[in-house]
């Protein structure tokens, strides 16, 4: 009797074993599911209305420039004069709350929060697609193929809207509709000096430097997007779902007015 109760207790100690292992495996490691189909511009519903031919609709801009600083943490972006003998890393940018604070009704600076995991190929899947990161996808994050579900590149590509452009020098020009860059450099700065580290603030004093180029040149019809994908830890590393991983920032500027009033 005393035997058959250990018997039980042992089947039951692995039932609820493998049913943690079970609900692990499905909740953490999720498949991610891709659409093979193409959106059109017809694919676009408004509420209480039928479909309409979406690339017709006026837009509010006509040009577009996004920079993707790699590892822009909200911490970088933030600037406070009060701070006599800043860290390496803080009050570097102070180009965007200079552009807040002078023109309010013409930029933002908003903290956003990245679904982990918080690694570079997963969060840029995630801007161009639209869809959300797997921890599954991690594996591929150093031998990256290519997009071959619908996304934002390829649309923008078929539209001929899009220019790929690794100097800025292309925004004082006429022939472009969308420009997109991506910078590397301060991420790369995070993993080998992390962010307390002089380097890093030689880093993120010459993207201020490209993101104030860009604000003297772009036009009154064009939108700028600066934004991270992704934040950083203490010791410069990135991929997990802590807070100063997650914690991205975005700043948002057009040299017309856009929002109401101040923030």
């Amino acid at each position: 009797m005393k035997g058959l109760t250990v018997l039980s207790l042992l089947l039951w100690l692995c039932a609820a074993y493998f049913v943690g292992i079970y609900l692990f495996v499905g909740g953490f490691l999720l498949v991610r599911l891709e659409v093979n189909r193409t959106s059109t511009c017809e694919d676009v519903l408004q509420p209480g209305e039928g479909p309409r031919d979406f690339c017709q609709t006026q837009p509010r801009f006509r040009k577009a420039v996004v920079l993707i600083v790699d590892a822009l943490k909200i911490d970088f972006a933030r600037f406070d004069p009060t701070r006599t003998t800043p860290r390496p890393y803080e009050n570097k940018l102070p180009v965007l709350e200079e552009t807040v604070s002078s023109r309010p009704t013409q930029s933002r600076l908003y903290p956003f929060r990245a679904d982990p995991p918080t690694t570079t190929m997963q969060r840029i899947k995630g801007f161009t697609t639209g869809s959300l990161p797997t921890f599954v996808d991690v594996g591929n994050n150093f031998a990256s193929s290519a997009i071959l579900e619908d996304n934002l590149i390829h649309q923008l590509g078929q539209m001929a809207l899009l220019s790929m452009c690794l100097f800025l020098l292309a925004v004082v020009g006429d022939d472009w509709d969308v420009l997109v860059a991506h910078f590397l450099g301060v991420d790369h700065c995070g993993h080998r000096f992390g962010p307390d580290h002089p380097a890093m603030a030689d880093k993120l004093t010459q993207m201020d430097g490209v993101i104030r180029s860009v604000i003297d040149r772009v036009q009154n019809d064009t939108l700028l997007v600066v934004m991270g994908d992704h934040g950083m830890t203490d010791t410069g590393d990135h991929g997990g779902e802590s807070q100063k991983e997650t914690d991205a920032a975005l700043f948002l500027y057009s040299p017309s007015p856009v929002f109401p009033g101040p923030p």
